[in-house]
């Protein structure tokens, strides 16, 4: 009889632990299978990070592109500039020495006037016409 007590509380315990193993393997099963989602979630989302920073990479790339032209268009605009400015300082240069060469015409235009009439009355030039 203590044998088959023995037994039978021996078979409750492995009926317990086989239930109690049964409930914890499927415990498990669910929390792998959640670990598993999150896993392919997490997966598919970084598939899309790695795509956005390709096209941000190509982008920065047009960017450089653009940067390096707009360097080079700077310095001809910069040269452009300093010729221009070269020019505009001569121009400033001719145009007061053509207000002085005028003033020195206005200054000039009595004397001009008068030789003009002695030579019109100059017996050399009385025949010309």
């Amino acid at each position: 009889m203590q044998s088959r007590t023995l037994v039978a509380i021996l078979v409750a315990i492995v009926c317990v632990v086989l239930v109690g193993a049964g409930i914890g393997g499927t415990i498990a099963f669910r929390e792998l299978s959640s670990m598993a989602r999150n896993l392919d979630d997490t997966t598919a989302k970084m598939e899309v990070v790695a795509t956005n920073i390709a096209r941000v990479s190509k982008q920065m790339e047009t960017l450089d592109r653009v940067d390096r032209q707009l360097s080079a268009m700077n310095g001809k605009l910069s040269k452009t500039n300093a010729l221009l400015l070269r020019t505009n300082s001569s121009l400033d240069t001719m145009v007061a020495e053509s207000q002085e060469a005028n003033v020195r015409l206005a200054r000039m235009e009595g004397d001009i006037s008068v030789m003009s009439h002695k030579l019109a009355g100059s017996f050399l030039f009385r025949g010309v016409k």
